[in-house]
């Protein structure tokens, strides 16, 4: 199968995916190319990396706002259904780094009971290094997530709404090695198959935003590696940041309809694609939850984690069917 992206960044700032080197100075040389302090003002950061293993779920972000930057960690025992997880929300005087590309550069908070490092190397890897306490209970992770030998990310400069402009960096699948502790037990990654993503995103979002996100990695009944991440409502032509990943090479997967119950959210969820080109049903096992109101900002967001199963058809391919596949689903509403 041809890979279906262009394998360079499109010509001056024009919108588009693509996979190959970022191209690019800096993103905020894309999303707010005249450099004007307004805008500056509104630009939103973040870099989320996840874990996903059949003893654990580990989901931790760098978050810079502007005027607000912020960090969690988080990590579930899908086994013995133990979760712990830490939130830190600080004013932008030092506390946090983050890189100018997604290709390089470090991603960093530091705070009390939170230290979190997340250092970019693409396409050849990207690493988690974090410690965090919280009531009694430690959490220290080192991990190292392989992207060449694995997965092509994809980068994508979007329209918004108006002249604001967006820019992201997605990649499903990566192999993930290395070990996490927390409280008495220590897992390593490297005994049995791990899996990472990557959400590296620079952009201008509306104050108001609402949006639906998924992200999974597994494998099909035929033993083809998978990876997935799709979101509604995000981007004004709804499709841009779909994409599935078949053996690490990446296809786009057209719009999709996400179906949940958010006063029920540990119901099963549903996402359907256009002519059913996706299906797929997710079960949750538990899920992270919060509503902050900061004034200035404000958050309201529902992140469970569990399986999907279901068909999956990258456009021009046929259809393949995911067994169980381990991820995590969002309903976000932000105002910032």
């Amino acid at each position: 199968m041809n890979r279906p992206f262009p394998s360079t960044a499109p010509a001056g700032n024009q919108s588009g995916c693509w996979t190959g080197p970022f191209g690019h100075g800096s993103a905020a040389s894309l999303v707010n190319p005249g450099g004007s302090w307004f805008r500056g003002l509104r630009e939103k950061r973040w870099c989320y990396m996840g874990i996903f293993h059949e003893d654990l779920i580990l989901g931790c972000a760098v978050v810079h706002l502007g005027y607000i930057t912020s960090a969690f960690v988080f990590v579930c025992d899908r086994q013995q259904h133990r979760f712990i997880e830490k939130t830190a929300i600080l004013p932008p005087l030092g506390f946090t780094r983050f890189s100018l590309t997604p290709e390089t550069g470090v991603c960093s908070f530091r705070a009390p009971g939170l230290t979190l490092d997340q250092t970019l190397d693409l396409p050849h890897a990207c690493a988690i290094r974090t410690q965090i306490f919280t009531s009694g209970r430690t959490l220290e992770a080192e991990i190292q997530l392989a992207a060449s030998a694995s997965v092509s990310p994809v980068h994508c400069l979007l329209p918004m709404a108006g002249q604001d402009r967006a820019f992201t960096t997605k990649a499903a699948g990566l192999r993930a090695r290395g070990r996490v502790k927390f409280k008495s037990k220590t897992i390593d990654l490297g005994k049995n198959r791990a899996t990472g993503i990557l959400d590296w995103t620079h952009g201008i979002y509306p104050r108001t935003t609402r949006w639906n996100w998924a992200c999974a990695t597994g494998n099909d009944i035929q033993g083809r590696r998978l990876g997935v991440n799709f979101s509604q409502h995000l981007y004004i032509h709804g499709q841009d940041e779909n994409i599935i990943w078949v053996d690490g090479t990446p296809f786009p997967a057209g719009p999709v309809t996400f179906f949940m119950d958010r006063e029920l959210p540990l119901r099963p969820w549903r996402i359907l694609g256009r002519n059913r080109c996706i299906d797929l049903t997710f079960v949750p096992e538990g899920l992270r939850r919060a509503h902050d109101n900061l004034g200035i900002a404000a958050s309201r967001f529902i992140q469970p984690w569990g399986t999907f199963t279901g068909t999956l058809q990258p456009q021009g391919h046929p259809a393949m069917t995911l067994d169980s596949a381990v991820g995590v689903v969002e309903d976000h509403f932000a105002r910032w």
